[in-house]
């Protein structure tokens, strides 16, 4: 709890810095450092790196940071795309979206950990951050989003 915490500080000072540039450069660092932080613990899973207080804790504050970005990122992205009338109704289904994928992909790779092992889910977790991270670079630039409208 405490790495998390130290994470979302961090992520404060950190996203802020570099959403001044660009909203996409914000979600796509922060899926590649979601997906940094299951390199790490993938590599904490098969004894690469021991298994110590402090190996888990840079997992959990990269995570909380890779997190952060993507949602501090998602919403001027979206408040940039979407006409005035219609923004607070993106967000709102952007949120509710999320929250509802999330726990069943959560519910999902919970049953595969315990099939198959903890392996299995980072490693689907470390695909879907790349998967993220690339198809945010396919959108709209935020350059685009003022013509967008």
């Amino acid at each position: 709890m405490i790495a998390a915490n130290i994470g979302i500080i961090l992520g404060g000072f950190l996203w802020a810095r570099i959403g001044r540039g660009s909203v996409e450069r914000v979600m796509v660092l922060a899926s590649l450092l979601a997906c940094a932080a299951g390199l790490m613990a993938m590599a904490i899973e098969l004894g690469f790196v021991p298994p110590t207080l402090f190996c888990y804790a840079l997992v959990f504050v990269a995570i909380a940071l890779g997190a952060q970005g993507v949602k501090n990122g998602r919403t001027p992205y979206l408040l940039g795309q979407a006409k005035e009338q219609e923004r607070p109704y993106c967000i709102a289904v952007a949120n509710v979206t999320t929250g509802v994928v999330a726990v069943a992909v959560g519910a999902l790779l919970g049953a595969l950990a315990g099939l198959k092992g903890v392996a299995w889910p980072i490693g689907v977790l470390i695909a879907l951050n790349i998967a993220a991270a690339v198809y945010r670079l396919r959108l709209p630039k935020d350059a685009d989003a003022a013509t967008a409208r």
